[in-house]
């Protein structure tokens, strides 16, 4: 029945067919009885890691998107995940689901703030953000208010090097401070480690 414009349009109207994987949501309009409009809206991807020499893309729960060696534009590098392997259309193995909730929300402020982070660094205390020679140790939460601080503060730091941390700001009664010359250590210079 697929060339019967009426049954499709009312298939995706009034039922929820499975669509592939990739895919947030389909909608089907009827623009007349012999035309259909169909609007495909595919899940994004907020960030990648290495995985056996492939780039892994995942969405926001964490599930694999793609396996392949391709780099995609707006795609941040994730380091720092443990995984124990990738299947495509399934959930990263982590010990932690909870870090693509994480991930999520940092991609989501930096993209509001117009900020392009060099590197996104996942530990146990939270994310590091990585801006020339500074590094912004953020937390694992309230990110969007942390996030949005930076911009300005890089302005003011020039080209000084060194760790900022704005992992317990709040509000603006909270004091960030900034070690110039301080580094984080390497926390992940490496490729993603894969679990033995």
């Amino acid at each position: 029945y697929s060339s019967n414009s009426l049954y499709v349009w009312g298939k995706y109207k009034f039922t929820s067919p499975e669509g592939h994987p990739n895919l947030e949501s389909i909608e089907v309009s009827l623009k007349n009885p012999w035309t259909l409009s169909v609007i495909a809206y595919e899940k994004k991807m907020v960030g990648f890691v290495y995985y056996r020499n492939d780039l892994v893309h995942f969405d926001r729960l964490g599930k694999v998107l793609a396996i392949d060696r391709e780099f995609r534009e707006g795609v941040p590098y994730i380091e720092g995940l443990v995984i124990t392997g990738a299947e495509r259309y399934e959930t990263l193995p982590v010990e932690d689901e909870s870090i693509f909730e994480v991930i999520l929300a940092a991609t989501q402020a930096l993209e509001k703030c117009e900020l392009t982070a060099d590197r996104i660094v996942c530990d146990d205390s939270g994310l590091y953000l990585y801006f020339g020679s500074v590094c912004a140790r953020v937390g694992s939460s309230n990110l969007e208010k942390r996030i949005s601080q930076i911009s300005p503060i890089l302005e003011k730091l020039g080209d000084k090097k060194g760790l900022l941390h704005l992992e317990r700001y709040e509000d603006s009664e909270d004091l960030i401070s900034f070690e110039e010359n301080v580094w984080p250590e390497e926390l992940s210079t490496e490729e993603n480690t894969e679990a033995e």
